[in-house]
């Protein structure tokens, strides 16, 4: 999934974050970035996992996207409690920009898989806030897979020639009338 609609939509209707929000390829990139204002949130990738393929001659899987918010508060206090009261409100905002919301024409809405705390200290707390949605490998348009792409460039189907028989008794006799009629059209 592509992390920039994502990052757009949380900009919008998180504002909470007042548009500090940015994508990063891993926590390490993210918790390196402390010098930010906070709160401040990243959007990181965090995989995908497909489920077996349901077809004989084709493809068709349901992959699950997954992807963190990773929040960052300010601790308030040297335990962290504030941040911990804070973390709640988040979790609100998050649900309310994210959850149900589909970030392509191809995923199914998001869904929310849970949060936990990353780290603590005395200048920053961080919490991760996990989402995946759903998509179908196999039934893209354009084809989303090579069997699919090389389907679509066969010529159409236009015609077949079919001819049947007339079983009698244990005999298979061929009806000739209709191979001569097509034969001679």
């Amino acid at each position: 999934m592509k992390l920039g609609p994502v990052i757009a939509h949380l900009r919008c209707y998180a504002p909470l974050f007042a548009q500090r929000v940015a994508g990063a390829a891993e926590m390490v990139a993210a918790q390196d970035s402390a010098h930010l204002t906070v709160p401040h949130a990243f959007v990181v990738a965090t995989g995908d996992e497909a489920q077996d393929n349901t077809l004989q001659n084709g493809t068709r899987q349901v992959i699950h996207d997954t992807f963190d918010v990773v929040v960052v508060l300010a601790p308030g206090d040297a335990r962290g409690q504030q941040a911990a009261d804070a973390m709640h409100d988040v979790r609100v905002q998050l649900h309310q920009a994210l959850v149900g919301w589909s970030p392509s024409g191809q995923h199914d809405p998001l869904e929310y898989r849970g949060a936990e705390l990353v780290s603590v200290d005395r200048s920053r707390a961080w919490y991760r806030f996990a989402f995946a949605a759903s998509w179908v490998l196999g039934e893209g348009e354009p084809p989303d897979t090579w069997h699919d792409g090389w389907l679509a460039r066969l010529p159409a189907f236009e015609e077949a020639n079919v001819r049947t028989e007339q079983r009698t008794g244990f005999q298979v006799r061929w009806n000739d009338d209709e191979d001569a009629a097509h034969q001679a059209g």
